[in-house]
């Protein structure tokens, strides 16, 4: 049996990069980390950019608003609900 081989520096920089375009990557700027560097919530690590993974869900803008919906709640629609003056 033939032994796996590595992939060459031009072949990995070929492979795309997942984490940027994922729904569960935090790059977490406010801890100064490096550009390649951030935290994965769905395997609770600090990783830098991976080509494969068994968590990658694509960060479309509809996902994006749904994650933001059930982390923080619907704030918009409750903040237009209350924000003018109340009469009695």
């Amino acid at each position: 049996m033939r032994a796996a081989v590595p992939p060459s520096p031009t072949r990995r920089d070929q492979a795309l990069n997942l984490c940027p375009r994922c729904l569960y990557w935090d790059r977490r700027p406010e801890d100064g980390l490096g550009e390649r560097l951030g935290y994965c919530t769905q395997k609770e690590i600090l990783t830098s950019y991976v080509t494969e993974c068994r968590f990658y869900e694509r960060a479309t803008p509809d996902r994006v608003r749904q994650k933001s919906r059930e982390l923080y709640g619907e704030f918009e629609a409750e903040e237009e609900e209350g924000s003018g003056p109340e009469e009695e």
